[in-house]
């Protein structure tokens, strides 16, 4: 069958076709490999609006993202062991210390997930500036 298994109704039992064989995980699907690599510049941004604004704080976030204070398996040090070192996160030298809130003037309750990322990124632009942000 093609679910790779067959049913009898009869004895209410399953089994394996001898001319199938088991397959590991990585048999089954490609590998993922990295394609970007390097130290990468990050600027984590927090958004307040109208209705809400982000719970973490920007200290939290950027132990969260940075391992900057005590959390030891953070975004940084899982993509850094994942790509073998090849891909390492360190804080941007914008913001308080590479975290930013902003400000957007909206209601995001409700709101598209794209509206919003493209409202706090005109915000992060208008101001840093784009060549600010370019290093």
């Amino acid at each position: 069958s093609s679910s790779g298994f067959n049913f009898s109704p009869e004895t209410q039992e399953f089994s394996i076709p001898s001319d199938t064989s088991p397959k590991t995980k990585s048999e089954s699907k490609p590998p993922i490999i990295a394609t970007t690599t390097g130290i990468k510049k990050v600027l984590i941004v927090r958004a307040d609006a109208n209705d809400v604004e982000t719970t973490p704080s920007e200290a939290v976030l950027l132990n969260k993202v940075l391992g900057i204070g005590n959390d030891e398996v953070n975004l940084k040090s899982q993509y850094a062991e994942c790509s073998y070192n090849q891909l390492v996160f360190q804080r941007s030298n914008y913001g308080n210390n590479g975290v930013m809130t902003v400000r957007i003037d909206r209601n995001v309750n409700g709101a598209n997930n794209s509206a919003i990322k493209n409202a706090m990124t005109a915000k992060v632009l208008e101001d840093l500036g784009e060549d600010e942000l370019r290093e």
